[in-house]
């Protein structure tokens, strides 16, 4: 019976002890698992990192790409759409520039045009590429010359550009209600300094006294040192003669 006893404590001490060691075991394969998630993890991470890097360049270089397509480029808007072919467009936008706006331009200054959109019951905008920076610019500046017209132009700008705008718009627009003179220039605001006048009026001041008293007591003293050494005039000339003639005749009697 003791024997059995022992025996089974015996088997009791072992099954403990591998109970012991398959924890040991799977807290080791627990620990290993993790570890190695872990590291996988960071090796996922850092990839994600690395490719959202090079989309973001990727985005900037293909955004400055189109922004090189359009910057020579204005938009004209109200040119009716009954145009047949290039050429006949391209008259249109031609004398526009020259006639109307009073611009000179011929063709051989257009790189090239397009509608921009599906032809609908509105005409649709057209987009001109320019040969040179200057052109577009000396077109851009007289376009106030459109404004008693049909027709109107505008800068041609990117998608991500002009979504900024519209966000950039309504902050100039808070500033102008705020008094302030905010401009939007391309995708960036400006905001001008007021121009102040530093004008005193008359009622800015009040009146010195004391001041004014001094003033007035010095035009006196200035009067009457004047008049003191002034000659004298004729009719102290003829006093002086009456009271001499006076003086002779006394000596006379």
């Amino acid at each position: 019976m003791e024997e059995i006893t022992s025996i089974l404590k015996s088997i009791q001490t072992d099954l403990a002890l591998q109970k012991n060691e398959m924890k040991e075991i799977q807290t080791n394969i627990t620990s290993e698992i993790n570890r190695n998630v872990n590291e996988k993890f960071e090796q996922i991470n850092e990839k994600y990192k690395e490719i959202e890097e090079k989309l973001e360049r990727q985005e900037k270089q293909i955004e400055y790409l189109v922004r090189q397509q359009v910057k020579k480029n204005l938009v004209f808007f109200g040119i009716p759409d009954d145009d047949k072919d290039y050429f006949q467009l391209q008259k249109k936008v031609v004398d526009i520039i020259s006639k109307t706006m009073k611009v000179p331009c011929s063709s051989s200054e257009i790189e090239s045009m397009r509608r921009i959109g599906k032809r609908g019951n509105k005409a649709r905008p057209v987009s001109v590429t320019f040969l040179t920076m200057g052109k577009k610019l000396e077109i851009l500046k007289n376009r106030k010359a459109l404004s008693n017209s049909a027709f109107y132009l505008k800068e041609e700008f990117t998608q991500k550009t002009l979504e900024k705008r519209k966000t950039l718009q309504q902050q100039v627009n808070k500033l102008r209600d705020e008094g302030q003179i905010a401009v939007l220039k391309y995708d960036k605001i400006f905001i001008l300094e007021k121009k102040t006048q530093k004008k005193r009026t008359y009622s800015s001041s009040p009146p010195n006294t004391e001041n004014r008293k001094t003033s007035q007591l010095s035009k006196k003293t200035r009067t009457s040192m004047s008049t003191f050494f002034a000659p004298r005039s004729s009719k102290t000339s003829t006093l002086e003669n009456v009271v001499t003639q006076v003086d002779s005749n006394t000596n006379l009697i």
